[in-house]
């Protein structure tokens, strides 16, 4: 439907190849099979059909009748369906389409849906529903669909004979969940990120992490509103370059129409999580369609659904055909599923600054019940004008610009904006995943308050020992970094011997800002990549001076912020990464 078939047209072509190939497809074959290929691989050869239509028997007895059956062909081969498929459809808009192009995305409307349908039932002498096209929304989906149709159509013939027995069969199969796995992996070789500060790559990401570099800024001019928010709290951030937002629309199947429209947290997605998914090979996309590999996205703060403002800070114009999905946080991850064809569990989930991490729980999660094999993880943030006012009235940013995490002079943080991308599997890989918790603060102090003594029970929820390295949450505010150091020390000095390693605890957001939904994704990446690739411990950015709520929580116990580049004396087993939303997730 994407090249230009509507619902009337679908049904054209559905009759069509119905009398093309003298079978009866249904109606719906356009949805049920939405490309050329799997319309194809819908209709294979059968060298036995004939055997199948005209039975031999070993007995002596010659059959006594013979239940009249509809004369149809020999199972079409699964090139001949696609090109009957493709030809129907070429009749109906005019111009030929990709096989594996979803219809309605190329023009394909209800209207010529139909006509499809109609036209290959018709060519292939069979019936067709007339919700083919989005059963089977590509012409690749019609063509397996069609291949199953005439298959069981031959194989319904019933023959009767004497001194032949009869016998009544009845078989179910139910597909159960594979047996849930011991422990889930994530491959470091495949973390990407797409993060200020010219972070793309895992190398580029672990320098900023070792050096006392910060990616922070003023709004670029380019962006809406920037000029005005010069002199307050709003106008610092930590901003990608224009051309990572400038992903190849085309490849992702996606036209300039629809690509303007798009929240371009959209393309930030598609690009980063696509790169975690594929491997080097040419058809890698290939090798994603239809596999059962879910997609948990973090994702929230985005303005665009309320036509504010587009990353390029241009107002939105007047609503068009994409306006409804455009800013939908569901359809962020939804839209990958769909472009990529992954069928495992798919969902957003917005927690605040907890997202990415609540997500990769999820993920995990869903595959030690079993529901998925494989899994990507993505965090995605974009800043806009209109959130950083509102946060800037709240009291909640930074005057300097800066998230000085466990510094003295921790007022609030900046904001940041990214995007970065896992992929989890049951099968064995180099960083396994020892355990994940997901709890709510319940009675704070107030709704947005961080609570000390729930943060505590959460790290003692995951079993993973007391390991050398903590990336924290660390935002940079005055009593928050104390609130969570001291849960932090609680929960992982307790019983800690004296003389033992210290635990080395970073944030991520003194370097790039604060991500939100997208920070646990930028420090799940830190704490991963840096430390394997480095074998050293990462510094705090910002830190000068002690916050002085901080200096009697870590006296006397073996927990540092570091502030230098260090040799990494312990192992990275039991690293943790922690983070807290400001709805008490």
């Amino acid at each position: 439907m994407s090249a230009g078939l509507d619902s009337i047209a679908a049904v054209e072509l559905s009759t069509r190849m119905s009398e093309r190939l003298n079978t009866e497809l249904p109606s719906t074959l356009l949805f049920d099979h939405p490309s050329l290929r799997s319309i194809a691989d819908s209709l294979s050869v059968y060298d036995e059909a004939e055997e199948v239509l005209e039975p031999k028997f070993e007995t002596a007895q010659e059959p006594r009748y013979l239940m009249q059956r509809p004369q149809r062909a020999k199972a079409q081969s699964t090139t001949a369906v696609v090109e009957t498929i493709s030809s129907t459809l070429s009749d109906i808009l005019g111009t030929r389409v990709a096989t594996d192009a979803p219809l309605m995305s190329v023009g394909l409307d209800s209207i010529a849906a139909t006509e499809l349908t109609n036209a290959l039932a018709e060519r292939f002498d069979t019936e067709l529903p007339q919700t083919l096209m989005f059963d089977h929304p590509t012409i690749d989906a019609m063509a397996s669909f069609i291949a199953e149709t005439t298959e069981m159509s031959v194989a319904a013939v019933t023959v009767e004979r004497e001194a032949m027995p009869t016998t009544t069969m009845a078989m179910a199969v139910m597909t159960s969940r594979q047996d849930a796995p011991d422990r889930v992996f994530l491959a470091s070789r495949q973390i990407r990120c797409t993060i200020p500060g010219g972070c793309h790559d895992p190398p580029a990401l672990k320098e900023l992490g070792l050096r006392a570099w910060t990616a922070n800024s003023h709004w670029p001019v380019s962006r809406l509103a920037a000029v005005e928010l010069q002199g307050t709290s709003a106008a610092y951030g930590a901003f990608l370059a224009p051309d990572a937002f400038a992903a190849d629309a085309a490849f992702f199947g996606i036209s300039r129409t629809e690509a303007r429209a798009m929240d371009p947290m959209a393309m930030l997605v598609l690009a980063t999580t696509y790169g975690a998914l594929s491997d080097s090979s040419s058809n890698s996309r290939a090798k994603l369609a239809n596999a059962p590999i879910g997609f948990f996205l973090g994702a929230g703060g985005s303005t665009f659904s309320k036509g504010l403002e587009t990353a390029s800070g241009n107002a939105t114009k007047a609503p068009s055909v994409y306006s409804a999905t455009s800013g939908a946080l569901s359809v962020l991850s939804g839209r990958l599923s769909y472009t990529l064809g992954l069928t495992g569990p798919c969902q957003t989930t917005d927690t605040a600054c907890s997202s990415s991490l609540v997500a990769a729980h999820q993920a995990v999660s869903a595959l030690k019940l079993g529901e998925s094999p494989a899994a990507a993880v993505a965090g995605v943030m974009v800043l806009t004008v209109p959130v950083s006012v509102a946060f800037s009235a709240a009291g909640m940013l930074s005057a300097l610009g800066r998230c000085h995490t466990f510094d003295r002079r921790a007022d609030g943080y900046c904001r940041g904006e990214g995007c970065g991308a896992f992929y989890f599997s049951t099968e064995a890989d180099d960083v396994a995943v020892s355990g994940t918790a997901v709890q709510q603060d319940g009675p704070s102090a107030s709704l947005t308050a961080p609570n000390g003594s729930s943060q505590q029970r959460l790290i003692e929820a995951v079993e993973a020992g007391n390991g050398p390295s903590l990336e924290a949450h660390g935002t940079g505010t005055a009593l928050g970094d104390p609130i969570e150091v001291g849960a932090a020390t609680r929960a992982l000095c307790k019983g800690r011997e004296r003389g033992s390693a210290a635990i080395q605890c970073t944030s991520l957001k003194s370097n790039m800002g604060h991500l939100e939904p997208a920070a646990a994704a930028a420090g799940l990446a830190s704490l991963v990549v840096g430390p394997l690739m480095a074998s050293v411990v990462a510094v705090n950015a910002q830190l000068r001076g002690l916050n002085a709520h901080l200096s009697s929580i870590v006296s006397s116990k073996p927990f540092q912020m570091p502030v230098d580049v260090a040799p990494r004396t312990t192992a990275l087993s039991g690293s943790r990464l922690s983070s807290f939303g400001f709805s008490g997730t």
